[in-house]
């Protein structure tokens, strides 16, 4: 209660105040599924009671965004967000003297004042987005210093109205341009100056994409697959919020104490320098922070402290979440999958790095609570000993008739999780990052989905399961699903594999039929939906396998089918699995070989740093026979070298280019040699994991 009004989203009962909340999104959208049931915004649920019992408040069913606040001009600095967020992401990068320190300075002053709750986190994103927006007429260093200068001195003096002004005019004057085929000149200055950013990733990518289907659509255009337009189909990928079942809900024993998180300025620097990924809502992007939290001398240092103070705010209390609406929102991209939308969210940044933060501090706690039973739980090698475990078991029993792999889909997977089941795991399962987690889900996190060439963007909401582009998501998720599993093991015989969303089961028919039943029947009380007409059976083709597939409406039986990213089934399928991927990198090299002959350093850097890494997985999970690299090894000596070095080269040199540079060579790719040794230390690696999963035995994460 303030100034003698209740709170209008209270919902304690007893609130006097009977006006409605302001911009307040509906309690019952229109798209609510028979499988999501309306939740009543005045009379908490089962569920939400529990909760709130466990977490001191309640989870509630909107955005936040009609919260009256007691910070001064709220609502302008929503509005002031949400233009901003639809900004093409334009920025300078901030110069290395007293004008970047002094915008880190200020940085670092409004994270101070969301603690101290002078004002909440929409004016921070602003703060940046406004003072390093550019300006197509002004490029010279002295001049984009002055206007810096110009425009930090403005937001000192509280003329907001004037810099936020200020940045969309500088935004106006680039003018809209469609998208066209670009020439191998273009495409090489673009890959040079994302390069010589440090952003090795981004540029390999940019490269192989140019040669690649699909792309980023805009909200009004028409999906092919569903004829709806691709607002629509996010929309309907991200579902209303749903009730869970009593089982997803279930007493534990006892709760823990909720217990502190300590994160110093030293986990932020040692975070810093492994951040990664695109800009946000916001638009800054990993190399920007990067730059700002590690090369201005004590400044920086001040930035880490203040962040980790942040960090710790948002860990070990209770949080209003009006102070961090702007910082859990999302950018959503919708990508062409050809036919098909599928959608990709991009979280703040800042948002970003106070989660890994958080996991840097005490991520292993969800890693030794998992142990095999969930490998996306920052299990390392999960992945690979996933895969080698189940080809093992199909290996020692692919002339069994009755026996086969059961690979499962489940339909929307991380949007379609039970929120509410998720909050009440990860309290007693991950008491150390549970209220972190609380405070970026008690709302409906804001989804920005930018229009082009207009003022505003749509805001669409994740109100069910996790939000992509949130570093904790693969550890929550499989905090929430872990009951399940556990349950599955005690009641079914089989051994289980669960990676995330993707799980799968090897076993008899018999076996797995009650294992499915059981799935079917407890998964979508916890927001696990299996879908098993698109489920995969790889087994022996015969007539039990093909009785097995018409009884559950399966797509298919198959001897061999990839499988988190390797091959799984049949010798056969393997090695054809392996030449496909072979061929696909001829491709990748192939393209690269316009870029080679124009900017041949950058090239040369993009293959040794990051094009040879993305092969390592496959060779690691893949037995690849060496004598079938040969013709992919003679074009990266070849062809590829050529375009290098801009010659051609003698046969000495190409014989002496797969060395390492200290032994002479460039450290160029040899497959033939590399295949050999990444397969078996990936086994060896994997050895203690893959006989716990055989076996169905508990993992001793320090023997793995």
């Amino acid at each position: 209660m303030k100034a003698g009004r209740h709170c209008s989203n209270c919902r304690c009962g007893g609130c006097k105040n009977k006006a409605p909340p302001v911009d307040r999104p509906p309690n019952n959208p229109p798209d609510r599924q028979p499988n999501h049931p309306p939740t009543n915004d005045l009379a908490p649920t089962t569920a939400e009671n529990k909760i709130a019992q466990i977490y001191g408040e309640h989870i509630m069913c909107n955005d936040g965004t009609h919260i009256i606040s007691t910070i001064q001009d709220d609502r302008v600095w929503q509005k002031y967000w949400r233009e901003i967020v639809n900004l093409p992401n334009r920025k300078y990068n901030l110069p290395k003297n007293s004008t970047g320190k002094k915008f880190i300075h200020l940085l670092n002053t409004e994270i101070n004042n969301i603690i101290e709750r002078k004002s909440n986190s929409e004016k921070l994103i602003v703060f940046i987005s406004v003072i390093l927006q550019k300006s197509k007429s002004i490029t010279k260093s002295k001049d984009v210093k002055a206007l810096l200068e110009r425009r930090m001195t403005d937001w000192q003096n509280e003329r907001y109205d004037t810099v936020v002004n200020s940045a969309l005019f500088a935004s106006n004057t680039y003018k809209l341009s469609e998208k066209k085929s670009q020439s191998p000149d273009q495409i090489a200055r673009v890959f040079q100056r994302l390069l010589l950013q440090g952003k090795i990733r981004e540029a390999t990518n940019y490269v192989l994409n140019t040669t690649r289907k699909g792309g980023k659509l805009e909200p009004e255009s028409i999906d092919p697959k569903t004829g709806l337009d691709v607002k629509t189909v996010l929309e309907q990928k991200h579902p209303p919020s749903s009730e869970p079942s009593n089982i997803a809900m279930e007493e534990y024993d006892s709760l823990p104490a909720l217990i502190d998180v300590d994160i110093s300025e030293e986990t932020v620097l040692n975070v810093a320098k492994k951040l990664k990924g695109s800009g946000g809502p916001g638009g800054t992007d990993y190399a920007a922070m990067q730059n700002w939290l590690l090369r201005y001398g004590h400044i920086s240092e001040n930035l880490r402290e203040g962040i980790s103070r942040l960090t710790n705010w948002i860990a070990n209390t209770i949080v209003p979440f009006e102070a961090i609406r702007a910082l859990v929102a999302n950018r959503l991209v919708a990508l062409d999958k050809c036919p098909g939308v599928r959608p990709v969210g991009i979280g703040e940044i800042l948002r970003r790095l106070c989660s890994k933060c958080l996991l840097e501090a005490c991520g292993d706690d969800v890693t030794e609570k998992c142990g095999r039973h969930q490998l996306c739980s920052g299990l390392r090698a999960g992945i690979e000993g996933g895969i080698h475990a189940m080809q093992e078991l199909f290996e020692e029993n692919q002339n069994e008739e009755d026996w086969g792999i059961l690979l499962v889909d489940a339909a929307n997977g991380f949007n379609a999780l039970n929120r509410k089941a998720m909050l009440w795991n990860v309290r007693h399962l991950w008491p150390r990052g549970a209220r972190f987690t609380f405070n970026c889900y008690k709302h409906w996190p804001q989804l920005v989905l930018q229009r082009t060439g207009e003022t505003l963007p749509y805001i669409l909401h994740s109100r069910e399961g996790v939000t992509q582009g949130d570093p904790l998501s693969m550890y929550i998720y499989a905090l929430a699903l872990l009951p399940l599993v556990n349950k599955l093991e005690e009641k079914t015989v089989g051994n289980q594999i669960w990676y995330a969303d993707d799980s799968g089961i090897a076993g008899n028919l018999t076996n797995i039929q009650k294992w499915l039943d059981l799935l079917c029947k407890l998964g979508p009380g916890y927001g696990y939906f299996p879908e098993p007409e698109k489920c995969i059976l790889v087994s022996n083709i015969n007539p039990r396998t093909e009785k097995f597939k018409e009884k559950n409406n399966l797509k298919k039986v198959v001897t061999g089918y990839r499988y988190l990213g390797g091959p799984l089934g049949t010798k056969e399928y393997s090695e054809n699995y392996s030449q496909e991927k072979l061929a696909e990198w001829k491709k990748e090299l192939e393209s690269f070989i316009p870029i080679a002959r124009l900017v041949p350093h950058e090239a040369y850097t993009a293959i040794t740093k990051s094009l040879k890494h993305r092969w390592t997985f496959n060779l690691r999970t893949t037995q690849v026979d060496p004598e079938k690299c040969k013709e992919l090894d003679e074009y990266i000596t070849g062809p590829l070298l050529d375009a290098l070095l801009r010659t051609q080269v003698d046969e000495t040199t190409r014989n002496l280019s797969n060395l390492k540079t200290k032994n002479g060579g460039i450290g160029l790719p040899h497959l033939r040699t590399t295949a050999q040794t990444q397969y078996k230390t990936s086994k060896m690696a994997t050895e203690h994991l893959v006989k716990k999963i055989i076996g169905r035995e508990e993992l001793c994460g320090i023997t793995h």
